[in-house]
């Protein structure tokens, strides 16, 4: 009975330690994001802060099989308990990301009109109503392949970058731009050598004004682990420049995936999984168990830094 109670009092604590005693905010400094509320013990990725800045829109992927976009309302400068959105929670719904009219765009293997069952990643829409969100729509075939597609980015003209593996590839996952013109999307673009290795690049965010993009790539150097956010930026003449590591201020051993930026594009949020180690190198059983129940955990979290160090890395 001891050892019961001994265990509940350990968990009750690091939940309190989780919620009460976080650092200060310091955007010089790589921090958890809302420890507790948005990152629980679950697997968290994926960012996207609406445009008034008063809804937070995130992944919680459950299994390989499972995720579902979120949504925690901010008042009085506090996120609340988030909650599932109304459209999701059936089908693989992930990386969230406002378009600049308002709509909300994702990625989901869910049914295309007129089929049935789970297919590849699309992307897909809702559109703002009154109340909530509208009934999601998917893009047309000129974006959606039989492929996948996933994580779309705007820039303030409505143009979409997004990852994919399509014909006219540089080799595996490749960044692609669509331009947007007279309400429709036109036929996607490679970004070209400039960006695109023969290995793979994805999860791209581009800056509201396009003069910058950020990405995860595994083709761009030997880096800092296995996966690492890349910053390129354009030049004079609007071509993009050799794409730039983030350096230790964002990137480590782990891995680091899924960039955005809040709207007032102050802020990055990106993805990491940060893998836990045994204290004397061989997991005991209560050190996993406490390790699982954990926030970093291994399964994924979402973390900020100010962006005023990525403008330093424009050579």
């Amino acid at each position: 009975m001891k050892y019961i109670f001994f265990f509940i009092i350990t968990l009750g604590a690091l939940f309190f330690f989780a919620h009460c005693t976080g650092e200060q905010y310091n955007p010089s400094k790589v921090q958890l994001y809302a420890p507790g509320t948005i990152n629980t013990h679950m697997a968290e990725r994926d960012a996207a802060l609406s445009p008034d800045g008063q809804q937070f829109y995130f992944t919680v992927q459950l299994t390989r099989q499972h995720a579902a976009l979120c949504v925690a309302t901010k008042m009085k400068e506090k996120m609340m308990r988030p909650k599932v959105v109304s459209f999701s929670g059936i089908y693989m719904d992930l990386e969230p990301a406002f378009h600049p009219d308002g709509r909300l765009f994702f990625a989901s293997n869910r049914p295309l009109p007129g089929e049935t069952t789970p297919g590849d990643f699309n992307l897909w829409y809702v559109t703002p109503q009154d109340e909530g969100w509208g009934t999601p729509i998917p893009l047309d075939t000129t974006i959606n392949t039989e492929g996948h597609e996933f994580y779309p980015s705007f820039t303030n003209n409505g143009n979409l970058y997004f990852t994919a593996t399509l014909p006219g590839g540089r080799g595996g996952e490749d960044l692609w731009l669509s331009k947007y013109a007279a309400g429709a999307y036109g036929k996607p673009v490679n970004l070209g050598d400039s960006i695109n290795t023969m290995h793979d690049e994805y999860n791209a965010f581009v800056s509201p004004d396009g003069s910058y993009i950020l990405f995860t790539s595994h083709g761009w150097g030997e880096g800092f682990g296995s996966g690492d956010l890349y910053v390129s930026f354009r030049d004079a003449e609007g071509h993009w420049k050799k794409p730039v590591n983030l350096g230790p201020k964002v990137n480590t051993s782990n891995f680091e995936f899924c960039p955005s930026l809040s709207p007032d594009g102050k802020t990055l949020f990106f993805t990491r999984r940060n893998q836990p180690e045994a204290e004397n190198g061989r997991w005991s059983y209560f050190e996993m168990l406490s390790s699982f129940s954990s926030i970093e955990n291994g399964q994924g979290n979402i973390y900020s830094i100010g962006t005023d160090f990525i403008y330093d890395l424009n050579q």
